[in-house]
């Protein structure tokens, strides 16, 4: 995703999520993340900390943290 969007990009935004999303789904976690946390960051100066999407970002980043162990 960030060869194609500059950073702060919503479009990066929703690349990392795809990506994050399927790296947990596959079991690997630590990798997960990683990209929920950059996506965090994005989210939260694109929408704010307080925004449903970046609060749903820390929420993935939780689960996956959980799962790693």
């Amino acid at each position: 995703p960030r060869a194609a969007f500059p950073d702060g990009h919503p479009e990066l935004a929703t690349g990392l999520g795809n990506l994050a999303t399927v790296l947990l789904r596959r079991n690997r976690f630590a990798d997960a993340a990683d990209l929920f946390a950059e996506l965090a960051d994005v989210r939260a100066r694109l929408l704010g900390a307080d925004h449903p999407q970046t609060v749903g970002t820390v929420e993935s980043l939780g689960l996956a943290r959980y799962r790693q162990g």
